[in-house]
């Protein structure tokens, strides 16, 4: 199975996959981050990106096969880029434009040069702080991936034979290491 990452961006999560070492964005945490529609979106991405979209085999925090769809990371700035903000809900607006702006500067950032390197210290260094992290406390990552999925503290504490004061403590040491573990939007495709 493929290898889910919650990565924080605008208070919100967006949801990549380490796919045959490639990374791919679900779509469908994007599109619900943006307050539209999933089935219209749905319809449009697989028209505009068809030949690129790809439908991941994951697991959720429960073990269980959902299927995702996804697009390569290469191809988010065309998808956030078709949506023209004067045709949405006037609330909308400025969370695309948020998104498009976002993905002006990292563009602008990378082609100065000035991204790559940053952004592959960091990664690894992340990678590291994580699996050190999850090694020595396995029940954090279990908890992290609960809450990410919307659990209470006492749904997970009977999930991993513990007190929910203790999730609670776990779940503020692991948000003291800046590892995202707050409910995610709902991740199947």
């Amino acid at each position: 199975m493929n290898n889910l990452i919650a990565i924080p961006f605008h208070n919100q999560t967006i949801t990549a996959i380490n796919h045959h070492g490639k990374p791919y964005i679900a779509m469908r945490p994007i599109v619900e981050n943006l307050g539209l529609s999933w089935g219209s979106q749905r319809i449009k991405i697989m028209d505009r990106f068809g030949s690129r979209v790809s439908i991941i085999d994951t697991r959720d925090t429960l073990n269980r096969k959902q299927k995702m769809l996804c697009l390569p990371v290469s191809k988010i700035a065309g998808f956030l880029y078709s949506i023209n903000p004067s045709k949405v809900k006037p609330e909308l607006r400025q969370t695309i434009i948020d998104y498009q702006e976002q993905c002006d500067e990292v563009l602008d950032a990378y082609f100065r040069g000035e991204l790559q390197h940053k952004a592959n210290y960091h990664l690894e260094q992340h990678q590291h702080l994580l699996d050190g992290i999850f090694k020595n406390h396995p029940l954090w990552y279990r908890a992290s991936l609960y809450r990410q999925a919307g659990y209470t503290h006492k749904r997970i504490g009977q999930l991993i034979g513990r007190h929910p004061s203790t999730v609670g403590r776990m779940l503020k040491k692991i948000a003291a290491y800046h590892i995202p573990c707050q409910p995610a939007t709902a991740l199947v495709a």
